[in-house]
């Protein structure tokens, strides 16, 4: 689900999630995209699970605009994943982003509609549905960086970054 690059061979059908990020003047923009090995023409149950994360995310930023609230973001998230075989992975989700990599407010994967705190112009978000094919239960492990399901089944997320304006959230990555 995350962690730090190791000898482990990449094999045909792996999913993997390339989360990135920057520091540029003082910012941090980050981006993740998750890729099928060996071409989603070929792994179409993988291409499934890869595309419905994005509509997840794709449905949280459809509610991030000036006057919603956060809840609004994470209960689309939620409302494409419920309707999936996947699972919401609740111990980390979105976040403000700004001089810090994780700034408030916390964007949860999953939410009520009307709850939260009230998204206001120009503040700088970082929507990211992370989900799991398994259980989304997850452990951290030694390194503290690596975090896996508790039952190691695959894992992955997409992540925009952009900002709130009065009507829609401008993806800047």
């Amino acid at each position: 689900m995350h962690g730090i690059p190791g000898q482990r061979r990449l094999q045909d059908g792996d999913i993997i999630t390339i989360d990135s990020r920057a520091c540029w003047r003082g910012y941090h923009p980050v981006a993740a995209r998750t890729y099928v090995v060996g071409g989603e023409a070929k792994h179409p149950e993988r291409a499934k699970f890869s595309k419905t994360m994005y509509v997840a995310l794709m449905a949280g930023i459809g509610k991030a605009y000036a006057g919603n609230r956060v809840g609004d973001i994470s209960a689309a998230i939620q409302a494409v994943i419920d309707t999936s075989p996947y699972s919401l992975v609740q111990e980390y989700g979105g976040h403000g982003l700004g001089k810090r990599l994780h700034e408030e407010p916390l964007i949860p994967t999953y939410g009520r509609v009307n709850s939260g705190i009230k998204l206001k112009p120009v503040v700088v978000l970082a929507i990211e549905p992370i989900v799991a094919i398994g259980s989304a239960n997850t452990k951290l492990l030694a390194d503290n960086w690596t975090v896996m399901t508790i039952n190691s089944s695959d894992a992955g997320q997409w992540e925009h970054f952009g900002v709130v304006r009065e009507d829609q959230f401008e993806i800047l990555c």
